[in-house]
């Protein structure tokens, strides 16, 4: 059973820039970029990943995706969304016998997990340092905050801050 890379770089830069349309983007293009190199039907691929990386992106926007389990969960979810949509493909589109098996396929999904939870962290901190050296105020992405504040009459209120990152604009014009 092979491992999906493709899915789970799609899955991750999806959940951290919290963003549908740019999910959906690098789902296809990494999707349609291994099909290239595969034997199968050029587009399989990439409409399977362009999926994942949609509901990836928009599951970001609504909930908090910082939490490890919740990434986990998602992406070995999206494995098996993405092995149904290629064998929908092609037992009833293309109309072609497939060799499948849920446990094959639930085993591949465990084994992107897997990969997921050591790839994860890199990509983090290759993120971060891409990103001017640790300095998240330049990333693209969405990151909560939570402050406690004392205003005047002496009692505590948490305030939830948002910023809204942008590494591309800000990299560029540091330098």
């Amino acid at each position: 059973c092979s491992s999906d890379l493709p899915l789970v770089v799609t899955v991750y830069f999806a959940l951290v820039r919290r963003d549908p349309v740019q999910g959906t983007l690098m789902g296809a293009g990494l999707g349609l970029f291994e099909d290239a190199l595969t034997h199968h039907a050029i587009g399989i691929n990439g409409v399977a990943k362009t999926v994942a990386g949609f509901l990836a992106g928009s599951v970001g926007v609504r909930i908090d995706v910082e939490n490890r389990t919740i990434r986990l969960l998602l992406i070995f979810l999206l494995s098996l969304m993405c092995s149904a949509i290629n064998v929908f493909i092609y037992r009833i589109l293309l109309g072609l016998n497939l060799d499948w098996s849920w446990l094959a396929e639930g085993m591949k999904a465990v084994g992107n997990t897997l990969i997921a939870i050591v790839l994860f962290p890199l990509l983090q901190g290759l993120r971060r340092r891409i990103c001017g050296a640790g300095r998240q105020d330049n990333c693209r992405g969405e990151e909560s905050n939570e402050e406690t504040r004392r205003p005047d009459n002496g009692t505590e209120q948490r305030i939830e801050i948002r910023a809204i990152l942008r590494c591309r604009h800000n990299v560029f014009e540091q330098q």
